[in-house]
């Protein structure tokens, strides 16, 4: 078993050291740390994916706040969801959550996850109900025509 801390630099998140010192104090023990500096959500998901890769059964994830894991509500729920589907702890400093003692977390993370999912459909689907209703049409394709060509073209009645 090892204890990782996860530290994000990234706009909006506190600064590194800042997260180091909310880590040390809920960890409890010595840390490896796993530093990773994003600019984009493609940065963040790269940072996840190599943590993840990292981590195995039984370790410890550190991190000084849930918001270093995923700034979007669905996106954190799918990435707690997964470290408790690989037998990793976690811990997190600013909400208090500790998953050493407490495993029933990611049950709730799993059925809060389930939930927003089905969500997200019941949408989709009202969404689909009500354009079926209208006898919505998708809009016509654009046409696209070399300039050379513009002149030639009859005019078409734009909707």
């Amino acid at each position: 078993m090892t204890t990782y801390g996860f530290v994000l630099t990234k706009a909006g998140l506190p600064e590194a050291q800042e997260q180091k010192q909310g880590i040390d104090v809920a960890a409890g023990e010595a840390v490896e740390y796993l530093e990773f500096e994003a600019l984009t959500s493609a940065d963040v998901a790269d940072a996840l994916a190599k943590v993840r890769e990292t981590l195995g059964a039984s370790d410890v994830l550190v991190v000084s706040s849930l918001g270093v894991l995923g700034l979007a509500d669905r996106e954190l729920l799918t990435v707690v969801h997964e470290l408790g589907e690989a037998g990793v702890a976690l811990v997190a400093a600013a909400e208090k959550i500790d998953t050493r003692d407490h495993s029933g977390f990611f049950d709730a993370v799993a059925q809060l996850e389930a939930g927003a999912e089905a969500a997200r459909r019941a949408k989709a689907g009202a969404i689909v109900a009500r354009a079926l209703a209208r006898e919505a049409v998708t809009p016509q394709k654009a046409e696209f025509i070399p300039v050379e060509y513009a002149d030639l073209m009859p005019e078409k009645d734009v909707y």
